[in-house]
């Protein structure tokens, strides 16, 4: 019957097959017409079997194809995620304990709302160990209400400023935490400063008093 076929027998019957790939699919378009011989019938059918054999194998490759690069970028993704999950790990923690200075930055508290809290939370524990001196949060906190009620008293109030020209001493912070209480800014002066710079860095800041050491007293 094939043969009879190509030499053009059956003029009026046509096998029209059309492979076209179209978004990386294989469309298969097979169209009969007037087939009406039973004898062509069997060989049609072996034939839309190979087509349709054919269509499963490359199917079976691209999904091999795709199964393999799947693979891959998973193996790459632990691959990476085994070299930097401790170093991942240690910065989400760090972020995660910034958070609550973050947040007091937005409420924007005074400094010393924040460090009451801190100081109620834990009074006994060492806020600074300083030679052979250890302060407590409690301790920072007597002397800071002392030094506010003291420059309180001498009439300083909100919005007056003070130039702290001072070293490296515990006394430094309680001085300035003091001051925040009554609402009074301290200008932190450069120890390193001397004669026209040192009184430039005063009257720039409109200081109205300055606090400074013995050491400070003797070098300017």
């Amino acid at each position: 019957d094939i043969d009879r076929w190509q030499r053009s027998e059956y003029p009026q019957k046509s096998l029209t097959l059309t492979l076209c790939l179209k978004r990386s699919r294989l469309l298969c378009i097979i169209t009969f017409k007037y087939l009406h011989k039973i004898e062509f019938a069997v060989d049609s059918s072996v034939f839309i079997y190979l087509v349709y054999s054919e269509m499963w194998t490359i199917w079976i490759q691209k999904m091999y194809f795709k199964l393999k690069w799947l693979f891959y970028q998973i193996y790459t993704v632990l691959h990476v995620f085994q070299k930097t999950y401790r170093r991942d790990l240690a910065t989400i923690t760090k972020l995660y304990q910034c958070l609550p200075v973050y947040k007091r930055q937005c409420e924007r508290k005074p400094i010393y709302e924040s460090f009451r809290k801190i100081v109620k939370d834990h009074p006994q524990k060492a806020a600074f160990l300083f030679e052979d001196e250890c302060w407590t949060f409690s301790a920072v906190k007597e002397l800071s209400n002392k030094i506010a009620t003291y420059f309180e008293g001498e009439g300083y109030k909100k919005g007056d400023a003070i130039a702290l020209l001072l070293g490296n001493c515990p006394d430094y912070i309680c001085i300035w935490l003091g001051l925040s209480q009554i609402g009074v800014p301290v200008a932190l002066i450069n120890t390193n400063l001397l004669h026209d710079s040192l009184i430039h860095s005063i009257k720039i800041a409109n200081c109205k008093g300055v606090i400074f050491g013995s050491n400070s007293a003797h070098g300017n």
